[in-house]
């Protein structure tokens, strides 16, 4: 993707049931909801939401500022809250806030990181850069919309987002009605500008579970082992969800053409760009170089490689025929032909 949005609601509000939900649906795309402790009274709907792959955020139980709080009283604002969205469904893992009136003192910053990847604050309209790694990531700015003027500008936020690799996070309320509200029609339209521009549209924590992962894969250094490699790393945060599908690619210079990549004693399909979609939370992988590739073959519909095994060279993708072959090494000095 050229860049990613991530489209956040606050508060709960029964707009945000009648109007988003129906909206992000005829996409097909999936957005994030700060719910605060009263989500309970359609504890139903909100369910109903995350399975459909929405997430579920913390907003606090009931929406006190921060910075009236002692660390006993934040303390149960914030994990009070997270439990109780925990214990919704499992599909709900809760490791993202929202600050109430977006205030980030010290104490609360310590107790949001204790149960967050992220936190999400307001004010400020710059991009998050793809490659730099934040300095704090239980302060986070978004683009707060809470009109139809500001809903306009994000268009332009979006535009530039998928064309300087960039993350976008949007802070929006009611629909129509309540608190900061935008009409339908502009949620709408930062909607459809979004996946016309191909970003990648998806829930806060999913794009921030990613966007971690990343650093920490930056830093892994293999082990060889054998005939291949070892990798292994730490996670970056205790409350990391569960899963963490990661995009890889793998140096063809280093590892070969084909690259055999086993998670969890099962192999991890190449797909079809050439790269790898491994678990990041399995914390470990092997890879085993490729000793050749079918990119010479007269069959360019066909995928053909091979792998060593031990002793023997296997291959795989070759349709059923007779072949005639030869075997080079790095330096492209033979070292052995016949028919196959």
């Amino acid at each position: 993707h050229p860049g990613a949005v991530s489209f956040t609601f606050d508060d709960n509000l029964d707009s945000q049931i009648e109007d988003v939900l129906p909206a992000a649906k005829k996409l097909g795309i999936k957005v994030t909801f700060f719910v605060t402790g009263s989500f309970d009274t359609r504890a139903d709907v909100w369910k109903a939401a995350a399975l459909d792959g929405h997430e579920l955020g913390n907003h606090t139980t009931s929406h006190d500022d921060p910075g009236g709080l002692d660390s006993t009283k934040l303390e149960a604002q914030f994990t009070k809250q997270a439990l109780k969205l925990r214990a919704l469904d499992t599909a709900v893992e809760a490791v993202t806030l929202a600050y109430p009136y977006c205030n980030t003192k010290d104490l609360a910053v310590r107790i949001a990181d204790r149960e967050n990847i992220i936190a999400r604050t307001c004010g400020g309209t710059d991009l998050f850069t793809w490659g730099t790694k934040p300095s704090d990531w239980m302060r986070m700015t978004s683009f707060v919309i809470s009109n139809d003027d500001q809903a306009k500008a994000s268009l332009d936020a979006i535009d530039r987002a998928a064309s300087g690799n960039g993350w976008l996070v949007t802070l929006n309320h009611g629909i129509e009605t309540g608190y900061g509200p935008i009409t339908k029609v502009q949620l709408d339209t930062m909607f459809q500008r979004a996946v016309a521009r191909k970003t990648w549209i998806a829930p806060y924590q999913t794009v921030a579970a990613y966007w971690r992962a990343s650093f920490v894969m930056d830093t892994v250094r293999g082990k060889k082992d054998g005939d291949g490699w070892s990798l292994a790393w730490m996670s970056p945060h205790p409350k990391m969800p569960r899963r963490v599908p990661l995009r890889i690619r793998l140096d063809s210079t280093v590892f070969g053409m084909s690259p055999k990549v086993v998670q969890g004693g099962a192999e991890v399909p190449r797909e079809s760009d050439g790269s790898h979609v491994v678990d990041f939370m399995k914390l470990s992988m092997s890879i085993s170089r490729s000793l050749a590739s079918g990119t010479g073959c007269a069959m360019p519909a066909a995928r053909l490689g091979a792998y060593r095994s031990g002793s023997r060279i296997r291959l795989h993708g070759v349709p059923t025929g007779r072949y005639r072959w030869s075997l080079e090494d790095v330096r492209g000095r033979r070292l052995g032909r016949g028919l196959l």
